[in-house]
């Protein structure tokens, strides 16, 4: 069984196009992460979010992935609609 998002339409899926982490420092292992998240751009089909690990107060690791809202039957991109987009608003980070 598969999952639905809240507010995704029915047959849709989101997919990742594109992932970066970058390392700003090194975390060691076992560590304890504290990860921060958020929204940083929508587009059409397609939003951004993006990640920081800040144990301390200090970044140590941030990335950002882009995620595509595609239709499940054809695999091909669909516009974000109204309602997905306003939750996804919800979580949008400030970046001034």
């Amino acid at each position: 069984m598969t999952k639905q998002a809240a507010g995704r339409p029915p047959g849709s899926a989101g997919v990742v196009a594109r992932q970066v982490v970058n390392y700003h420092r090194p975390i060691g292992y076992p560590a304890r992460l504290d990860i921060g998240a958020g929204i940083i751009r929508i587009g059409r089909s397609s939003y951004i979010y993006g990640v920081g690990d800040f144990p301390g107060r200090q970044c140590m690791a941030s990335g950002e992935a882009t995620m595509v809202l595609i239709e499940r039957a054809s695999g091909r991109s669909m516009p974000i609609p109204d309602n997905y987009r306003q939750q996804l608003e919800t979580v949008m980070l400030r970046l001034d």
